[in-house]
């Protein structure tokens, strides 16, 4: 069951990226999403570690190395895609539906989390 703590922070990461990816395509600050996903996992790593600690701790570990892992693909990621919406300023429908769907994804999937663990 430990092993499937990073892929639910790959899970989380790779919303969190997204979200906050859509979010900076108006500002055209595409370098922010990885930014904010890097951050978020280290918030996650130092709760385990300063806060929880032990054992239990380890999980938040994982969880936030799981985090981390979409913050580091988006950066590769970032440069190839920034281009293609180099025209764009403002949301299309897909981001508005995206921008509706991904918190809720974000939270359901820590309730599912929270349920399984």
């Amino acid at each position: 069951m430990m092993l499937l703590i990073p892929v639910w922070g790959i899970i989380l990461g790779t919303i969190l990226f997204l979200f906050v990816f859509i979010l900076c395509k108006k500002a055209k600050q595409y370098h922010l999403a990885s930014l904010i996903t890097f951050l978020f996992s280290i918030l996650v790593i130092a709760y385990g570690y300063i806060i929880v600690r032990g054992f239990e701790g380890f999980g938040y570990l994982l969880l936030g190395v799981g985090i981390l892992f979409p913050g580091i693909v988006g950066t590769i990621w970032i440069p190839k895609r920034a281009k293609k919406h180099t025209n764009q300023s403002s949301f299309n429908q897909r981001d508005k539906i995206l921008l509706f769907t991904l918190p809720v994804l974000f939270l359901g999937t820590i309730s599912l989390m929270l349920l399984w663990g």
